[in-house]
């Protein structure tokens, strides 16, 4: 018996259909990969950044308070004067 040929036309076509919604789902599944990984990137990159500009100012305030520490002490010593 011989298949009808608009029948197979449809075949073909709903196979390509099909094959081209796969490589759209990998195409979509890819490029969510990639921007996770831009993120999880940009967050090391974010962290690394927060803990130097905490370090300076943690740094920053520790001679500010050495430097009042030292301020007052000598005030202390010109009133006992």
């Amino acid at each position: 018996m011989k298949e009808n040929p608009e029948n197979f036309s449809e075949n073909i076509l709903q196979n390509i259909a099909d094959d081209l919604s796969t490589i759209n789902g990998t195409c979509t599944e890819i490029k969510e990969s990639q921007l996770n990984c831009a993120t999880a990137d940009d967050l090391n990159n974010m962290g690394t950044t927060i803990t130097s500009a905490v370090t300076e100012k943690v740094d920053d305030m520790q001679t500010s308070i050495e430097t009042q520490t030292q301020t007052v002490s000598e005030i202390g010593s010109n009133l006992t004067s």
